[in-house]
């Protein structure tokens, strides 16, 4: 459910991500609700590893339309980004695994 609040989202305000605007949650209801969400979600605890690591991303990735990228940056870190195995995944999390480099890179 916040994945698809964030892409929906995202795909909503493509005109603001290309300006580089920082899209702040107070004014939106939809990426407040998809971060809730993901809070939610990563203070429960108890996810398998594949949910812990696609949950950090999401998280990456608000953080990093949010502007604050430190914070994204930091959500990489924690994931190990590097560790991850890219052998044997499916386009999914392939895809999720190329943004955050992304923003790692940022």
């Amino acid at each position: 459910m916040a994945e698809a609040l964030l892409e929906e989202y995202l795909k909503d305000n493509v005109d603001l991500l290309r300006r580089f605007t920082p899209l702040m949650e107070k004014t939106q209801p939809r990426l407040s609700q998809a971060k809730d969400l993901l809070n939610t979600i990563l203070s429960r605890g108890r996810l398998t590893p594949r949910y812990l690591n696609e949950a950090l991303l999401l998280m990456a990735k608000v953080h990093y339309v949010q502007g604050r990228y430190r914070d994204a940056q930091g959500m990489c870190a924690r994931l190990g980004l590097e560790e991850l195995t890219q052998d044997d995944q499916p386009t999914y999390h392939l895809r999720m695994l190329a943004e955050a480099f992304v923003i790692k890179g940022s």
